[in-house]
């Protein structure tokens, strides 16, 4: 009996051990801190967009905090620099999912490094959600772990309907980095420019960001009779392009996009270069976040900081709710979220259902509507 009565204490001991362990291990997880990996590009040519990312991110994260978390549970961000390469962004989309245990993925800075994270997400278990790259059907594709903050690229470049309508112009052309990016802004030109009895856009892409030579594709511009030129630029090169344009007497309308912004803050930018630009604006902020943006960094916010920004409100809200890291796609697909800038919500394609962008004018070293 004494055998038999030791043996089941020794077995309720052993329940009551595993039950009290389970019981920790809940607590702790219900109360461990929210960890989100930011992937951005800290070097290479998206330098600058993951710098603004950062100082988003980092924004959002002392606000949450410092109310308290979200039910309790602090956020934490493990940074790492993919170098503007998707190779190194793949790589550690696995270091993230693998050695730092995060509950969810802020993606990188340009298309063309998040595309892979977003294929390792469909399978990794771990949503990944990127605030600067817009969906572009049948080029860079969401699936059902990963998210993209923008909008559908066509309804965004679709905005320049109203300048195609006001403006007189023969012929228009783009000016563009070859990417899928730059590929969709010529798909939906082209079909706004044939349908308005014009034909279709003159197409001219280049390989690498800095030290362009683009005497060859103005010169064909020039003879092709384009009087407005789309430029899909960031860097020095706008501002290289205009310079050897001029030179050779070519001086059409030009158009940019969001690009400006980088464009104006490389080293030696002269604002002047870019007197009358029409910009297609879809950084649209608040006057609250640029305010409190500016309190802290002492620079206006650009590159869609103001989106990394609320990815970490509404990641960090996702995670909290959800039982486990698959799960919160689940969640980010099926609520509407609210953060300090408003309302937002993801379409059925897992794309932010609407971004707002303005047609603003470049004059006298700011923006003014359009």
């Amino acid at each position: 009996m004494s055998k038999y009565f030791t043996g089941v204490v020794v077995i309720i001991l052993i329940a009551l051990g595993v039950w009290m362990w389970g019981g920790s291990k809940k607590e702790t997880k219900t109360g461990a801190p929210i960890r989100i990996g930011a992937l951005i590009s800290q070097t290479g040519v998206a330098a600058q967009f993951g710098e603004m990312s950062k100082k988003g991110i980092d924004l959002a994260v002392d606000e949450i905090n410092k109310a308290g978390g979200v039910d309790g549970r602090m956020v934490e961000v493990v940074y790492e620099d993919d170098r503007t390469d998707p190779k190194a962004a793949a790589g550690l989309y696995q270091k993230f999912t693998s050695v730092d245990h995060v509950d969810a993925i802020i993606g990188s800075n340009f298309d063309f490094v998040t595309q892979p994270v977003f294929a390792l997400a469909k399978t990794g278990n771990v949503v990944v959600i990127t605030p600067s790259s817009p969906r572009i059907a049948g080029a860079f594709d969401t699936n059902e772990m990963s998210f993209t903050m923008m909008s559908d690229f066509s309804k965004m470049v679709g905005t320049m309907s109203s300048y195609l309508d006001k403006e007189s112009w023969k012929k228009i052309a783009v000016v563009r980095f070859e990417s899928a990016f730059g590929a969709e802004i010529t798909k939906t030109l082209n079909t706004l420019s044939n349908e308005r009895g014009k034909g279709s856009v003159v197409d001219e892409t280049y390989k690498q960001i800095g030290n362009n030579d683009f005497r060859t594709t103005v010169l064909k511009l020039k003879n092709a009779g384009v009087d407005v030129v789309f430029l899909d630029m960031i860097g020095p090169d706008p501002a290289t392009f205009v310079s050897q344009a001029k030179a050779i007497g070519f001086n059409p309308k030009y158009v940019i996009h969001t690009g400006l912004a980088d464009a104006l803050a490389a080293k030696g930018a002269d604002p002047k270069v870019f007197e009358g630009f029409t910009v297609l604006n879809w950084e649209v902020s608040t006057d609250a976040y640029k305010e409190k943006f500016r309190a802290r960094y002492t620079v206006q916010p650009t590159n869609s900081s103001n989106r990394a920004y609320d990815a970490v409100y509404i990641l960090a809200e996702a995670v909290a709710k959800s039982a486990d890291t698959k799960s919160v796609a689940s969640y980010l697909g099926s609520h509407t979220f609210t953060t300090p800038n408003g309302q937002f919500a993801f379409s059925a394609d897992h794309a932010g259902s609407m971004t707002p962008v303005r047609l603003e004018k470049f004059t006298n070293g700011t923006y003014v509507a359009y």
